[in-house]
C-alpha cells in the first residue's frame, strides 16, 4: 500500500489549526503547496515535524502520535 504523505500532512495541519497552532499549521501547508520537488517537500516536512516533536508544542496525544508516525515514515523514506 502506498502512503500519501501530503494528504496526511494536510490532515495534521487541519488538526493543528483546530488546536490553535496556526503558525505551524500554515508552515506545513506552505511547504506542501510551494515545494519544488517531492524530495524537497519531504525533507522540509521531516525537518518541521521533527521540530514540533522536539519542542513538544502539542498536548493532544492523538495528534502528537500522528505527527510522530508521519515523521518516522518520512525518515525511513529519506534514508
Amino acid at each position: 500500500m502506498n502512503r500519501d504523505f501530503y494528504r496526511e500532512a494536510i490532515e495534521i495541519s487541519n488538526k493543528m489549526e483546530k488546536e490553535g497552532l496556526l503558525k505551524n499549521s500554515q508552515i506545513i501547508r506552505n511547504l506542501i503547496e510551494n515545494g519544488s520537488t517531492g524530495t524537497e517537500i519531504l525533507m522540509t516536512l521531516h525537518f518541521n515535524l521533527g521540530n514540533i516533536i522536539k519542542e513538544r508544542l502539542i498536548s493532544n496525544r492523538d495528534l502528537m502520535g500522528r505527527i510522530s508516525d508521519l515523521y518516522e515514515a518520512i525518515d525511513k523514506i529519506l534514508k
